[in-house]
């Protein structure tokens, strides 16, 4: 059995958000969500393990952990030792033998943490499939051990468009994430990130959640109602590769996230004035028929899908309203040579992706 592995796992967006928890315990949402895992925002991610001193260590960006103020690791390592135990040998005595595990994580994100990018869905998808690839974890069980870190970290596990079930039993057992339809159904689908603000949101998800939970009249319609509808109009689209319905569904379904966010008492807002300039500027692209959609999970930053044969046009649209401090291209940053534009917001980062193809291993 290896006592090491590095993986590197993308950031995933949600197409139907999912916002509010059935149970804080068990990390189970108030309903179903649809994402992409975003392939050039990714978590690269070393797990070493030992039997020596039964402590475990988390060092993220080059930064340690204190896992006492931190319990959603300990959440991950736990359920990990459960899972062992239930795998454990038994001696000819007929007791069980298992060791005590020490887990070892360091970890890099390659995007900024805290700022509406699901920087900690990558970072606890990347512990999970690391897991299950070192002790030979089934697929639901690794996407439950992501979900207990970070709801949507369950997300990133799969490849292709992603459906997270809120499920029924109160433990979670029924509530993970599967692919409901490969990316090779739709390989010319494309994801820019525009990165207006990279500081830390100052309302995290899991308190605006709570406060959303607890004070939105709206809610209880999107649970029941809208959210359900969705999620099968957006697997049809995809299915179909039909980007009118897809990017209409994908841009309605973050109107309303955030829609809900200033239902919530008291309000939450999440976008800047940068991030509707960034609407205006779809909406006025997609005159004529819907190229381009624009999705913000809790931050002022836009993700943008598209297809690849309208990438250049979808840039040049950019290029004419932002300033483009920076370029990511397959991972790599292109500074840009011209000078600032007073006239124009500025975009820190303008990241471009391919979109679909989940979790893998490196080393």
């Amino acid at each position: 059995m290896a006592e090491s592995i590095t993986v590197r796992v993308p950031s995933n967006i949600a197409l139907i958000k999912y916002w509010g928890k059935k149970d804080e315990k068990y990390n189970t949402p108030l309903n179903d969500s649809v994402s992409l895992t975003i392939d050039d925002l990714y978590a690269e991610t070393t797990i070493k393990y030992d039997y020596q001193t039964g402590k475990d260590s988390v060092v993220i960006n080059g930064q340690n952990v204190d896992l006492t103020t931190s319990p959603r690791f300990q959440k991950c390592f736990e359920e990990v030792r459960k899972l062992l135990r239930k795998k454990a040998k038994i001696d000819d005595k007929g007791e069980v033998l298992h060791p005590v595990y020490s887990f070892y994580v360091t970890s890099t994100t390659n995007f900024p943490v805290g700022a509406g990018l699901a920087s900690s869905a990558a970072g606890f998808a990347a512990i999970a499939f690391a897991m299950g690839k070192l002790f030979d974890f089934d697929k639901k069980a690794v996407s439950r051990m992501a979900r207990l870190g970070s709801g949507s970290a369950c997300r990133s596990i799969c490849e292709g468009l992603a459906h997270w079930k809120t499920g029924i039993d109160e433990c979670g057992s029924d509530s993970f994430a599967l692919s409901i339809a490969p990316i090779s159904l739709w390989e010319s689908l494309r994801a820019i990130i525009l990165v207006l603000d990279d500081s830390e949101k100052k309302i995290g998800s899991t308190i605006g959640m709570q406060r959303t939970a607890s004070t939105s009249t709206l809610i209880e319609l999107r649970v029941k109602k809208i959210v359900p509808k969705r999620v099968e109009e957006i697997r049809e689209a995809f299915e179909k590769n039909d980007f009118e319905e897809l990017g209409r569904i994908i841009m309605m379904d973050s109107n309303q996230f955030h829609a809900l966010c200033l239902d919530t008492y008291p309000p939450i807002k999440y976008l800047n004035n940068d991030s509707w300039k960034v609407i205006q500027l779809i909406h006025k692209f997609n005159e004529g028929g819907i190229r381009a959609a624009y999705t913000f999970d809790a931050g002022p930053n836009a993700c943008l899908f598209t297809t690849e044969k309208n990438m250049d046009n979808l840039i040049t649209a950019i290029k004419e309203h932002f300033y483009l401090e920076n370029i990511t291209v397959e991972g790599k940053v292109i500074s840009q040579k011209s000078q600032e534009d007073p006239n124009k917001s500025k975009v820190l980062n303008m990241i471009q992706s391919t979109v679909g193809n989940g979790p893998r291993v490196v080393s």
